[in-house]
């Protein structure tokens, strides 16, 4: 189980200094709970610095989209392959992958 969210990104000086000049992203409820450091020199750091501090919040949304497309009984291809994804990106969240 991971970490729960939500999740924030800090960029400040003594976040920096203590990761070797990496910002991080923290759990909001847990103030030192340290849940990743991203490197100012890795290309979209800031991207990813924001994609990764979504990921409680995604994870829970997709889970919430995969419940509705269950109940809708939608036989669609469309809604089939919807629902495939869904599925692979939960299981790989949950480290079931």
């Amino acid at each position: 189980m991971h970490t729960k969210g939500p999740w924030k990104w800090v960029d400040m000086p003594i976040i920096r200094e203590l990761f070797n000049g990496c910002s991080a992203i923290c759990s909001e409820h847990i103030d030192d709970a340290v849940i990743a450091t991203i490197g100012e020199d890795v290309p979209g750091h800031e991207a990813n610095a924001h994609l990764i501090a979504a990921a409680p919040q995604l994870l829970e949304a997709l889970k919430a989209c995969h419940l509705q497309m269950l109940q809708s009984n939608n036989d669609s291809e469309y809604a089939q392959e919807a629902n495939q994804l869904a599925i692979a990106a939960i299981a790989k969240a949950e480290g079931k992958e």
